[in-house]
């Protein structure tokens, strides 16, 4: 994140300089945390973490925290789940690892997993209903598709149906039979190229 920020490259000149800047300023940080540390103590240093990378850098890396309304909004809801992590365990480590979520299931959208890794992913619905204008932009959906994909460092599964009810189509129910036209090209990418399994998973 730190090199993104600063709009710096992996083997760029600054990128060892960026690197043991922030490993140091994360050793000081942890070499504060005692037995007595306490909740408003983390709030303090996730403030001050928040502060080195630079706000104004955030805020232009991610457009939608220029709104201070929605800043605060994300801040504020940040550090209420962070307090109730910690009323319920009297360890902080284990609320951090609550707060984390480091054991639960991430569900997001392809544009909000950018930039993150997963040990699996799965791939939801991947039929001609959820990229309605594949044939038009091919290649920004093979892009956004690629982003999706790529966050797996084991494992990896794509799913599509024959049929999926309530799908919401420009604010409409769509209930028609999915189609893979468009998609097709993708699959058989995955299935012939990058060798992944094809398994039907069809009801009876």
């Amino acid at each position: 994140m730190n090199l993104a920020l600063n709009k710096v490259e992996l083997g760029d000149n600054k990128e060892e300089e960026l690197t043991t800047s922030i490993v140091n300023f994360i050793s000081l940080k942890r070499e504060e945390l005692t037995i007595n540390t306490g909740v408003d103590d983390l709030i303090s240093y996730m403030q001050s973490f928040i502060q080195f990378l630079g706000s104004a850098k955030i805020k232009g890396r991610w457009k939608q925290y220029k709104s201070p309304e929605y800043y605060n909004f994300i801040w504020k809801n940040l550090e209420i789940h962070l307090r109730n992590m910690c009323n319920q365990t009297q360890s902080l480590e284990i609320a951090v690892e609550l707060f984390n979520a480091e054991k639960s299931v991430q569900i997001m959208n392809i544009h909000k997993c950018k930039g993150l890794e997963y040990n699996s992913v799965y791939f939801l619905g991947l039929e001609d209903q959820a990229f309605w204008d594949y044939k038009n932009k091919p290649f920004e959906n093979n892009c956004a598709i690629y982003v999706a994909l790529s966050r797996a460092k084991e494992s990896l599964n794509v799913t599509y149906t024959k049929r999926r009810e309530h799908r919401n189509v420009n604010y409409k129910y769509d209930n028609r039979p999915s189609t893979y036209i468009n998609t097709k090209v993708i699959i058989d990418l995955l299935v012939k190229k990058c060798k992944l399994y094809a398994i039907n998973h069809t009801l009876t």
